[in-house]
């Protein structure tokens, strides 16, 4: 009963290190885009570290020399490797998704503070109407006397 439960513990470390491949911090100009975007959610980097978890008890079991394992040194050594790669993922994903919501705070915090409209704009000036002309002779015309 023992195997099957290690062959899953070790199935399941070796899909850790999500954080590394698909956690994105802020781009290092965010200070200057209007915006951008980046992971906030910590939902890899807790798998991570669940997965780090895991690893770092199957070293302590294989170091205790449980039965499970054909040679517990060698594979105490792999699973306690397996264990600081994958809290290091972890610790790298806390890292960019905390950098990132302060980043789109401060782009927010911006945004605010910069007016989309001028409170008061002066009316639009309309440019003033040309002379009418006789479209025979090309002369301007001149509106009659009014009559005494």
């Amino acid at each position: 009963m023992l195997r099957p439960v290690c062959a899953l513990l070790v199935a399941l470390t070796s899909l850790a290190g999500c954080s590394l491949a698909f956690v994105h911090g802020p781009p290092a100009n965010a200070d200057r885009l209007p915006y951008f975007d980046c992971s906030t959610g910590n939902t890899l980097p807790v798998l991570d570290a669940v997965f780090a978890g895991i690893a770092a008890l199957d070293a302590v079991g294989a170091a205790t020399g449980s039965q499970a394992f054909r040679s517990p040194h060698t594979e105490a050594a792999v699973f306690a490797g397996a264990a600081a790669l994958t809290g290091a993922s972890a610790i790298y994903g806390f890292k960019k998704t905390s950098d990132c919501r302060q980043a789109q705070e401060l782009m927010l915090k911006r945004a605010a503070s910069q007016p989309t409209m001028p409170a008061f704009a002066p009316p639009p000036r309309l440019p003033p109407r040309p002379a009418a002309v006789d479209p025979w002779t090309g002369r301007p015309l001149v509106p009659p006397a009014p009559a005494h």
